[in-house]
């Protein structure tokens, strides 16, 4: 289901997913943002912000509880400063709920993998 992209338009369309252009799959992103927190463009960016520092936050753990606290900072190091995962904080799309719903799985994967031990 999609939502009409038109301001003044609430009318919704079926649309079949397999033939939406990426074009389309961001714009629908973006409205979804939008239903949640109103039309306020910079929430949305802090939400992708807040979820970066989490997904770093649940990669530094878990890679300290494996491998020592060297390595856990150079992660940290790289998924705060490298290029890529400043240009994805920045964007609208779901990619970093997807990033801190996996290093929040590793996460709980490392724990159970100590507690194992």
């Amino acid at each position: 289901m999609k939502i009409c992209c038109e301001p003044h338009c609430r009318k919704t369309v079926l649309v079949d997913e397999r033939t939406e252009s990426p074009k389309e799959k961001q714009k629908r992103h973006r409205i979804g943002v939008f239903l949640v927190f109103g039309n306020h463009f910079e929430v949305g960016i802090w939400l992708q912000i807040i979820l970066q520092a989490f997904a770093s936050l649940f990669m530094y753990l878990a890679v300290r509880k494996l491998s020592g606290r060297a390595c856990a900072m150079l992660v940290l190091l790289y998924m705060c400063f490298s290029r890529t995962s400043m240009d994805e904080g920045l964007r609208y799309s779901p990619n970093m709920l997807y990033l801190c719903l996996f290093s929040l799985a590793f996460l709980f994967c490392a724990v159970y993998i100590k507690h194992s031990e």
